[in-house]
C-alpha cells in the first residue's frame, strides 16, 4: 500500500554530492540513465522508518536505496544507517528543485511501504525534532546535538533503522 507524506524542500551542505556514486551501474540501470548530479531534499513533517529489506539498491554497507515518486517523478531515495527519519535525500534523472516555485512549497511524497515506528523511537523523533524552527541541515542543529549528551542519545535513536545486515 502506498502511503503519501507532506515536506518541505531544504537546501543541504554538499555532502551527497561528494558521497554518492551518481554513475554506478546499479543506480543508472534502475533510474533508466545517469542521474542529474547532486540530491534533493526534503524535510518531511513526520518520521518514516524504511524497510531495509525494500531498498532496491545495496552499494556496500552505509549507502541504500529505495523507490518513491515525487513531482510525478520515479526517484530513489537515499538513506545511510541512522539517518534522522524525517530526511529524505532523492536522486533522479531530472532536476527535481525545478519543480519547486517556492521555499515553503509542500512537496507530496508517495513511498510505497514504510516500517512501523515504535513508540520509544517516535517519542525520541518528537524530542529532538518537534521545534519547526530547527533544521536538521542547519548549524544549530550540529551545534546543539554536540552540546548535550542527552538530546545527542535521543538523536541516535530517532534515526533510520541500522540493522541492514
Amino acid at each position: 500500500m502506498v502511503k503519501q507524506f507532506v515536506g518541505r524542500y531544504a537546501n543541504g551542505r554538499g555532502m551527497s554530492s561528494q558521497q554518492l556514486h551518481w554513475q554506478h551501474p546499479d543506480v543508472t540501470e534502475y533510474l533508466g540513465g545517469v542521474p542529474h548530479p547532486g540530491s534533493f531534499n526534503i524535510v518531511l513533517s513526520e518520521p518514516v522508518d524504511l524497510p531495509p529489506e525494500d531498498s532496491v539498491i545495496k552499494l556496500g554497507e552505509n549507502r541504500r536505496f529505495w523507490h518513491l515518486n515525487i513531482f510525478g517523478q520515479n526517484c530513489l531515495v537515499y538513506r545511510w544507517p541512522e539517518c534522522p527519519m524525517h530526511i529524505v535525500e532523492c536522486i533522479s534523472l531530472v532536476k527535481l528543485s525545478d519543480f519547486v516555485t517556492y521555499s515553503t512549497q509542500q512537496i507530496d511524497v508517495l513511498i510505497p511501504r514504510v516500517k512501523p515506528i515504535p513508540r520509544w523511537k517516535y517519542f525520541a523523533w518528537q524530542y529532538v525534532w518537534s521545534n519547526p524552527n530547527f533544521d536538521y541541515y542547519s548549524d544549530e542543529y550540529w551545534n546543539m546535538v554536540q552540546r548535550n549528551v542527552f538530546t545527542r542519545k535521543l538523536a541516535r535513536l530517532a534515526r533510520q533503522s541500522n540493522k541492514w545486515k
